[in-house]
């Protein structure tokens, strides 16, 4: 069986879209006569380990079950930005006597030649992604400090032709519901619940198409949903009351990749290095005065929970 790796990373447009690579795995395994196992990894980054990648974890425990026979990528940069993740890979190849397919083509990890010309690759796909992560940070730190957007916008604005926040009236009136709602004596869950039964649309579903992975409520197992399907949350809720943005104070973390130790093992993960705040570049959805007594009752509000689907008004 031939497993078909396929990732891509949300940080930036991708040139093989998941379903440009799961055709081109697909066309692999009809000329090779092999069945086949899809992996998806959709916006996660190259440089986290299989701990984080669940597509990718799924690809490496098939290989030492010997479920599959041979795996393919679109190129080795969708396996790994990282030499640890990439070693670990060659491991398996080597060991389990798993053949390897890049581009659909076989190539011998068990040749020396071949693994070194790997191994160097690996070493520029690590460089790239951080130089470009770094590229990335100050052109972001930039934007951040001359009012610029960047990213998916907060709920309840927009960008305008400048690319600076204006407010997204259609979305803003439910925040500063929410708020109200929060004043009155609703807990996040209670507003969240209100908002779905009126049927209101979250950013997802009133703005994008697709699927999103979502943690399933008290859990650690995660649930596939189409975006056009996604209703607000009380977590989604507490974040958007706590936010000081709608209160016009823009904050925004610059970090830097940074490792540490667990169990003899480096597990790469992000350090803030800085905090850039601002408040004269984004247009306040409530009042200073409304967020700030929002934020003095928050804790005593979340413990009022309202049944699903409830019309209730606190």
């Amino acid at each position: 069986m031939l497993g078909i790796y396929c990732r891509t990373s949300k940080a930036r447009k991708e040139k093989y879209t998941i379903s440009i690579q799961k055709e081109k795995g697909i066309k692999c395994a009809i000329a090779l006569g092999f069945p086949y196992r899809i992996y998806v990894d959709d916006g996660i980054s190259g440089t986290l380990d299989e701990t984080a990648r669940g597509g990718l974890s799924d690809l490496f425990q098939d290989m030492k079950s010997g479920a599959l026979t041979a795996v393919y990528c679109i190129d080795q940069s969708r396996i790994e930005r990282d030499t640890q993740t990439w070693l670990f890979f060659v491991s398996l190849i080597i060991n389990y006597k798993i053949d390897y397919y890049p581009e659909g083509k076989k190539y011998d990890l068990d040749n020396p030649t071949n693994r070194m010309y790997a191994q160097l690759m690996s070493v520029v796909n690590a460089y790239y992604s951080e130089m470009t992560s770094r590229k990335v940070r100050d052109a972001n730190e930039k934007k951040v400090k001359i009012g610029k957007t960047h990213g998916i916008k907060p709920y309840g604005y927009n960008r305008d032709e400048l690319n600076y926040y204006i407010i997204f009236e259609e979305e803003a009136k439910h925040v500063r519901r929410m708020f109200d709602l929060s004043l009155s004596g609703c807990g996040a869950y209670t507003i969240a619940n209100i908002l779905n039964a009126e049927g209101v649309k979250t950013k997802y579903s009133g703005n994008f198409e697709g699927e999103i992975t979502r943690k399933i409520d008290g859990t650690r197992k995660e649930k596939i949903f189409e975006k056009k399907d996604v209703t607000w949350r009380g977590n989604v809720i507490g974040d958007i009351l706590k936010n000081p943005m709608y209160k016009g104070t823009r904050i925004w973390n610059m970090y830097e990749d940074a490792f540490e130790y667990v169990d003899g093992k480096p597990v790469k993960y992000k350090r803030v290095v800085d905090i850039i705040e601002t408040n004269d570049h984004v247009p306040p959805i409530v009042s200073t005065e409304i967020w700030e007594k929002v934020q003095l009752n928050f804790e005593k509000n979340k413990k009022i929970l309202a049944p699903k689907n409830s019309t209730i008004i606190c």
